[in-house]
């Protein structure tokens, strides 16, 4: 999980880091 490396990156990164998150797992199904 590398989420927070997203928020970190991101300056308001919450959902944008939801969306990292989701697609993720969407891909590995």
């Amino acid at each position: 999980m590398t989420w927070y490396v997203v928020d970190g990156m991101d300056g308001s990164g919450k959902s944008t880091a939801g969306n990292i998150l989701k697609a993720h797992l969407e891909s590995r199904g």
